[in-house]
């Protein structure tokens, strides 16, 4: 049985169809540097220094983790528990987080987000993840942006929970001893309604001792709405350009529902919520502030091919510094033989009706002669 004519045209064009498709899989892209790869491996430098400066703070202090974690950056890793611990966290995304390469990424996103020297960028961070911190503060530092840092004090499991390496103590020796140039302008208790609530009364004095130590009086709201009308004047008149979270601080995520759905990365244009007990975050992107949210860390590494809970040697993220883009002559090469296929099937199908054009008439001359005989 023959196939029609527009069929067998059909398969044809999808048989070159699925050709091209692979030709262009297996030639048509090109894996190049990241544009600013260069500043991107700088911020990773200036990181991984900053990291090497927390280890010489803790053991100058005799401060040592509890954990087991053999990780290259095990100084940022925290204890299981302590008084100041606000809720659990996983040793494991501490571990990830610890990895001078989120400078790199923390570089790339801003570069997306068309931040560069001079942008003032808001950043709230809380205790639970200190690296991320370091490596967001090392990024901003090597664009040359101008900052407003607020941290919270109260940390997860295995974040800054060491009553004696709190965010602030961080902070303070990287300033004094390594040349980070910001300081936090504002710093809360951090726990629950960001009053310190839930943390027992010896976690809190500790965290006054702290204030009192690094020469910081810390800020206690009377609720959770003021902490957030408070966090929200101080980036407004600012006047930021893109705000960075790190960390789950109630304030800046909001106690709503949608709180834990905020999506991780960078934010361009997203619809926050409607609820009254939202946080900084949804308000400013209500008033189109773009923002990079950091929690679900291992999600975060992942998607940008960082290496996950990573041992003592930590694996190069080399994807994080490339881009894999189309080759500029596939277009064009597509375009003129998309037109070159359908110029051939409109020759094939001229063809094809000029030949049953011809078969037709052979056929009723053929009828006709007999007839006459």
């Amino acid at each position: 049985m023959t196939r029609p004519a527009s069929t067998r045209s059909l398969l044809f064009l999808l048989a070159i169809g699925i050709a091209v498709v692979a030709a262009i899989q297996a030639w048509g892209f090109r894996t190049t540097e990241y544009p600013d790869s260069a500043r991107m491996r700088e911020a990773a430098a200036l990181c991984a220094s900053w990291f090497d400066a927390v280890a010489e703070f803790k053991q100058a202090n005799r401060i040592e983790s509890d954990s087991r974690s053999i990780t290259r950056y095990r100084a940022l890793i925290g204890d299981d528990y302590t008084p100041i611990t606000t809720t659990l966290g996983a040793l494991d995304a501490k571990e990830t987080a610890a990895n001078p390469d989120f400078a790199a990424l923390v570089v790339r996103l801003m570069a997306e987000a068309k931040v560069d020297s001079g942008s003032t960028v808001g950043v709230i961070l809380s205790g639970s993840f200190p690296s991320l911190g370091i490596a967001t503060l090392a990024a901003l530092q090597t664009v040359d942006c101008k900052v407003v840092l607020i941290s919270s004090l109260g940390a997860s499991s295995f974040g800054a929970n060491q009553p004696n390496a709190t965010w602030i103590d961080l902070e303070q020796w990287l300033q004094r001893q390594a040349g980070l140039k910001y300081r936090s302008s504002l710093v809360t208790f951090g726990a629950e309604n960001d009053r310190g609530e839930g943390i027992q009364e010896e976690g809190y004095l500790l965290l006054e001792q702290a204030g009192a130590r690094c020469g910081i009086a810390l800020y206690r709201p009377e609720s959770l709405k003021q902490s957030i009308q408070k966090k929200i004047e101080l980036l407004r008149d600012a006047q930021i350009s893109l705000l960075i979270n790190i960390g789950g601080n109630e304030a800046a995520i909001g106690k709503c529902a949608d709180a834990v759905s905020i999506p991780n990365g960078l934010q361009m244009h997203w619809l926050g919520c409607d609820h009254t007990d939202k946080g900084v975050i949804s308000y400013l992107a209500d008033k189109k502030t773009p923002f990079i949210h950091m929690l679900n860390i291992k999600s975060l590494a992942q998607q940008y091919g960082i290496p996950i809970e990573p041992g003592p040697s930590i694996p190069a993220a080399t994807d994080l510094y490339q881009q894999r883009t189309i080759h500029p002559a596939i277009p064009s090469v597509a375009l003129v033989g998309m037109i070159g296929l359908l110029v051939s099937n409109r020759v094939r199908q001229k063809r094809t009706v000029r030949a049953n054009s011809a078969q037709s008439q052979s056929k009723m001359l053929q009828e006709n002669g007999a007839i006459g005989r």
